[in-house]
């Protein structure tokens, strides 16, 4: 990949993350910069962006996010090498530049209705709980946050089971559809970056901040895209639900929840114990059953049957014989009741297939390239 700059041409360290804002698909683009920031993918442009409209928006450490200054348009440019970071600083004169009423508007908003949240969940905390506090505050709390939880705890993954991401770009293009066509048929709308990660577990996860990691062992186990598309449609709902992030909370205690609330917990310390509670984490029979409803009514608005989805877990249900802490029958405690639900809304597939032939065979080799 490539970086056009002034007609200059420079080498990009890492790859140039673009959001459209209207499908859950992340493209790999390359920026020229002149009097606007033209964003292309493989030479077919995508969008042009003026340089005085452009600006920086809250994101993780080491990688700048800009948006547009309409508050309407929710498309994200995320860059993580050093030049095309310093092009856009000298190019884009209002990059820091608040935008009046509407912006002034909404932060208003984001505040009251994050400080709401917070003096509701505390409220909560003090009569009824940390189950309830978690309940009102997740679904609040901010998306830089989240963003760095799910940063932390993909790097505590990747560390923890030795994993690798697998590459191979044409088998990440292939999931990249097929994600945001389980995101878009959910509902669900904010920006996912889902990847495979090499490891002997069949397990699939969403972390905060929008990523979705499948493990390759899960890949590997899936006979069809519909069983793959199934667990993948699963774990979209816990992140539709929120539930990592309630999750968190209750198993954080009144310490964590108080110094989110009113303290820092971007430092270190609190990633780390974000991460290390969100790779171990299990959920509710409730928060899986809500999970199991969303996955159902993805693959029934796409016209195919969830049954695959069921047919999957009970394979892996008879070839357990190990209990493994971050396999998918630990994570998702698998009952007849809920092999039974779900096998109860197979219907005769009307939609078309998830994936075809050569993009299923395409996506089973992504680790192998």
């Amino acid at each position: 990949m490539s970086l056009d700059f002034d007609g200059a041409r420079m080498s990009a360290l890492t790859e140039v993350g673009f959001f459209d804002g209207r499908v859950n698909l992340r493209h790999n683009v390359v920026v020229r910069i002149a009097d606007c920031l033209n964003i292309l993918e493989d030479d077919v442009p995508l969008a042009r962006w003026p340089v005085g409209e452009v600006r920086l928006l809250p994101s993780a450490h080491g990688m700048a996010r800009y948006g547009l200054a309409d508050p309407n348009n929710l498309a994200r440019l995320e860059v993580t090498d050093e030049m095309l970071m310093a092009a856009i600083r000298r190019s884009c004169p209002n990059l820091g530049r608040g935008d009046g009423a509407v912006t002034s508007r909404r932060t208003t908003c984001r505040i009251i209705g994050w400080s709401l949240a917070a003096a509701a969940s505390v409220v909560g905390l003090v009569i009824f709980g940390l189950p309830l506090a978690a309940n009102l505050l997740a679904p609040h709390i901010p998306q830089a946050l989240q963003y760095d939880i799910g940063e932390a705890s993909a790097k505590q993954l990747k560390l923890v089971y030795h994993a690798k991401t697998c590459r191979d770009p044409q088998g990440q293009a292939v999931l990249d559809k097929l994600v945001a066509k389980l995101a878009t048929a959910g509902g669900l709308e904010q920006p996912l970056r889902p990847r495979i990660i090499e490891t002997s577990i069949a397990n699939a996860m969403a972390l905060p901040g929008g990523r979705v990691y499948v493990f390759s062992k899960l890949l590997d186990e899936a006979q069809t895209p519909d069983e793959l598309g199934g667990v993948i449609a699963h774990e979209l709902g816990h992140e539709a639900h929120h539930d990592s992030m309630r999750r968190l909370i209750e198993s954080g205690g009144t310490g964590l929840l108080l110094g989110m609330v009113f303290g820092d917990f971007t430092g270190s310390a609190g990633l780390v114990f974000a991460a290390n509670t969100l790779i171990n984490a299990s959920y509710s029979r409730q928060a899986e059953k809500r999970a199991d409803d969303y996955a159902i009514k993805v693959m029934t608005r796409l016209g195919r049957s969830p049954k695959p989805f069921g047919d999957l877990l009970q394979r892996l249900v008879r070839g357990h014989d190990i209990p493994q802490a971050m396999s998918l029958l630990a994570d998702h405690p698998t009952t007849r009741s809920r092999l039974a639900a779900i096998a109860a809304h197979d219907v005769p597939d009307t939609g078309p297939p998830l994936l075809s032939p050569p993009q299923w065979v395409v996506l089973r080799s992504i680790c192998k390239t």
